[in-house]
């Protein structure tokens, strides 16, 4: 069990200390990690927090994690027991090329 938090904001700067006082807030659903980041874009910015429960994947597995560029970040709770197919479609189909190194994708 995993907890995810997160924050848009158009007008204003994202604030790191309030992702962080949320993952505080959620901590009991990951205790073995915490992990924030704040992102810029054209339409807004915006925030995204982790915290992590270690069962599987004990070494890496830290979140937000992106793609290689940076240009796609994503956090998630759940196991994708087939990410090698998935991963091998993708890249067939949209040409590009994913490496999210924690979670093996």
């Amino acid at each position: 069990m995993c907890g995810i938090c997160g924050f848009f904001h158009i007008a204003s700067q994202p604030d790191e200390s309030c992702l962080e006082r949320m993952c505080a807030a959620i901590s009991h659903r990951g205790p073995d990690s915490s992990e924030v980041s704040l992102f810029s874009g054209t339409g807004g910015d915006c925030g995204l927090g982790h915290v992590r429960l270690s069962i599987i994947g004990l070494v890496g597995g830290l979140q937000p994690m992106s793609n290689k560029d940076a240009s796609v970040w994503i956090s998630y709770n759940g196991e994708v027991y087939n990410h090698l197919l998935l991963k091998e479609d993708l890249e067939k189909t949209i040409k590009i090329s994913l490496h999210f190194p924690a979670t093996n994708v």
